[in-house]
């Protein structure tokens, strides 16, 4: 290295340091301030080549590394940043005549190294280039330029200081607080209907379904929805001895809280310390990801571990194919999407030396194929909850919820952009970089309710279902944030829109509560009159009322949906061997079984109206007439 004044060595330590801190911005100032005064200073063209490195502007970065050993022969640090540059075009032989170069020049490149894997472990961010890599061992390789990050290093390691630590944990201590005092004092009654479903099939198959190795739901359901979270919460009811949701609740807002901590930590692979910052910070605030973390949904869980596979999948494949496998196993629509990354990986590293596509599609099929061998036995039907979800969310059949023209328009132009937006991705591959996977990952899935909304307009359209696009706009948001330059103003917006989303979705939480809790007030009128005998309740939330708030034994709670209907007699002698003694009607089934005794003028004889209240009825079973009828 060509020997300057002491004042530039000490502003280049200080640049130095800068980066390996990931100050890019301020590591920027110190070299320009060198270059400024002296252009002929090797070292800051180095410096200055790896501030672009770190933004992906690569033609930039090797512009200036170029620079670097043009001016000074023997600079090594140059010398091995171009090394691993033609490494990774695959240039064997310029690769090794830097790297021969860098190693005569007797410096010490453990500081370059570090700063070197930061680039491709820690941003994640590599000269994208399609020339194939030469097969063998690379003597390049034994100067650990190409060190592997082990799962434990990308989830904890990199942090450059101290203080980077805290702010990452500060972070998440914050997602932490607003979760639990939004689930304590904002929404302390979980508020999705859907949540009591899943706490259904987890408390019936923990009671019923284990003892014939399958899962099991009063409304038959139990195979719709991705089973993963349904048996965690199994294993958290047998670990607590408990009927209660709340175990699982506050698993979820734990397993939030580490989305958020995920978050940071894809911010610093794909980008530096501040695209971490941002990206933890929203996903801590995000409304959507706090109010969907706090319930006991699938969407936390299969949200989490899809985040953990796009940290690891850039260079742990089969690990990233596993998490992205039991990802599908907590929302089935994780499987399109899942095999659609196992594609996009295929398309934008060809060229490149490995079948990583295929390596990350084995780690994907690792859970997967296990669950569909399970699930042709159990339904006959290997592919059955995507079969059945893909007819009700595409061809309309299951619960045919239509969305009004504006929406289905709205998402047709959603569905046209993505496609737009994927081949676009495509094309200018080289210059996105290694955060092409977070990028594919939310175009995909974008592109997946754009089918769903503008193909059938039939799905059900809740804000739940965007879940995961929050947590990957979240991501992004922090990624592109150190690439512009107007940050403040970029800043202020963001915070008006999550201050927005807060004004409009707070006061929805609390009123869907309000639905909840009216359906809680009528089942308490039957746990009061219960003295026996089957009850028929088709509505989950109020199966979980009646066995957690009222003590009652799952063995008298059962579906109307099982119930007889080849003829009068079949319909009779069921009720009568059930000894089924009440009847909630919240739910089409149950007007199922009123209409079908109603078709033979029996209802009101067998069915004696109790109470009805805000459009829900309680109905006593008459046993004596069923018994006289069944006489006669």
């Amino acid at each position: 290295m060509r020997s300057g004044s002491t004042r530039y060595i000490e502003l280049y330590d200080k640049g130095m340091r800068y980066i390996r801190e990931t100050r890019v911005d301020e590591a920027e100032a110190v070299f320009k301030t060198i270059l400024a005064e002296d252009p002929e200073f090797a070292p800051a063209h180095f410096g200055l080549g790896c501030v672009y490195a770190f933004r992906g502007l690569w033609d930039g970065a090797e512009e200036e590394w170029e620079r670097a050993v043009e001016i000074d022969p023997d600079c090594g640090q140059a010398h091995y940043a171009l090394a691993w540059i033609h490494y990774n075009r695959g240039d064997r032989e310029g690769g090794y005549g830097h790297v021969s170069e860098a190693i005569e020049s007797g410096l010490d490149l453990e500081g370059v190294r570090g700063i070197l894997n930061e680039l491709e472990y820690g941003t994640g961010i590599i000269p994208p280039e399609e020339t194939e890599k030469p097969s063998g061992i690379y003597d390049f390789e034994k100067y650990d330029v190409k060190k592997r990050l082990t799962l434990f290093e990308m989830l904890f390691g990199s942090y450059h200081s101290v203080s980077q630590m805290k702010v990452a944990l500060g972070i998440v201590f914050l997602g932490l607080t607003i979760r639990f005092f939004s689930f304590f004092f904002v929404a302390p009654i979980d508020f999705r209907w859907e949540s009591y479903h899943y706490w259904q099939i987890a408390y019936y198959t923990l009671h019923v379904g284990t003892e014939h190795f399958r899962m099991w739901d009063l409304g038959g359901m139990e195979y719709f929805w991705g089973p993963f979270p349904i048996w965690f919460q199994s294993i958290l009811l047998w670990i607590f001895r408990t009927t209660s949701m709340m175990p699982f609740r506050i698993f979820n807002t734990l397993i939030g809280c580490a989305t958020v901590f995920l978050a940071y930590r894809i911010g610093l692979r794909y980008g530096d310390a501040t695209s971490a910052k941002v990206s933890a910070m929203i996903a801590a605030v995000n409304p959507i990801l706090i109010f969907n973390s706090i319930i006991g949904m699938e969407e936390t869980l299969g949200v989490f571990f899809m985040l953990l596979s796009l940290l690891v999948i850039s260079d742990r494949w089969v690990y990233g194919g596993l998490f992205l496998g039991i990802a599908s196993l907590c929302r089935i629509e994780f499987w399109p999407l899942s095999l659609g990354i196992v594609f996009s990986i295929y398309l934008f590293e060809r060229g490149k030396l490995g079948s990583h596509w295929f390596h990350v599609l084995i780690g994907w099929m690792i859970p997967l194929v296990p669950y569909m061998i399970h699930l042709q036995l159990a339904t006959g039907n290997a592919i059955y909850p995507f079969y059945w979800n893909f007819l009700g969310n595409i061809v309309g059949v299951w619960n045919p919820w239509y969305v009004t023209p504006l929406i289905r328009e709205i998402f047709i132009v959603i569905l046209i952009a993505s496609i737009v937006g994927y081949f676009t991705s495509l094309k200018y591959r080289r210059r996105i970089g290694k955060y092409y996977i977070i990028l594919i990952t939310a175009i995909g899935f974008m592109g997946y309710h754009g089918i769903v909304y503008a193909v059938s307009g039939t799905a059900p359209l809740f804000e739940r279902f965007f879940v995961l696009d929050s947590a990957l706009i979240s991501c992004l948001a922090g990624i592109f944030f150190i690439k512009i330059s107007r940050k403040r103003d970029v800043g202020i917006v963001i915070a008006v829109v999550l201050l927005t989303s807060y004004t409009i979705l707070v006061p929805y939480y609390v009123e869907e509560q309000s639905a909840i809790r009216v359906r809680n007030e009528f089942t308490d009128i039957l746990i009061d009159e219960y003295s026996g005998g089957r009850i028929l309740c088709d509505v989950p939330m109020m199966t979980y009322r009646l066995i957690h708030q009222g003590g009652i034994s799952h063995i008298e709670i059962l579906g109307s949906l099982y119930a007889n209907y080849q003829s009068l007699e079949t319909a009779l002698e069921w009720l009568q061997k059930e000894n089924a003694t009440y009847l909630i009607k919240a739910d089409p089934n149950a007007e199922r079984l009123l209409s079908f005794f109603d078709e033979y003028d029996l209802k009101d004889e067998i069915f004696i109206i109790n109470s009805s209240w805000k459009g829900l009825e309680l109905y006593s079973i008459n046993q004596t007439s069923i018994d006289s009828y069944l006489i006669k």
